[in-house]
């Protein structure tokens, strides 16, 4: 049990020293205000995590952690090294790729279900990430 708890806090350290590091990519002078940024940041990321598959806006994102959309957005590159958009469809193109391999819904409305608008640019992109259209995808696996 010991040794448990012991290996239990060791990884909870780990995982404060990278958060610490993270945050330390967020340009502030005071670090209670990095912190708090940080945590905006955070709760905007989570936000589009819960509701990837809603039409969700820059702005919707933005207001959920009280947030100017610019400083979100430029906060947002500077923590995670891409746009909230990128996140999105990379979200959603993992989502649509389960829902390929587990289920026999069709195409169109996984691309729907999942977020994107158009079965073409769905399609396009899942390509790109996966190196097949959906259909081909699904058949292989």
């Amino acid at each position: 049990m010991d040794e448990q708890l012991h290996d239990l806090a060791q990884r909870l350290l780990q995982v404060h020293r990278q958060v610490h590091q993270e945050m330390l990519k967020l340009p502030s002078r005071k670090a209670s205000t990095r912190e708090e940024l940080f945590r905006r940041v955070i709760i905007g990321h989570d936000y589009m995590a819960a509701y990837y598959a809603e039409p969700i806006t820059l702005e919707e994102i933005a207001g959920a952690d009280c947030l100017s959309p610019n400083h979100f957005l430029r906060s947002y590159k500077q923590l995670f090294g891409h746009s909230p958009h990128h996140y999105l469809t990379e979200l959603r193109l993992q989502e649509a790729q389960r829902l390929l391999l587990r289920t026999d819904t069709s195409i169109t409305d996984i691309c729907l279900n999942v977020g994107f608008h158009s079965p073409s640019s769905f399609s396009s992109l899942f390509s790109k990430r996966f190196g097949a259209p959906p259909s081909r995808y699904r058949q292989k696996k």
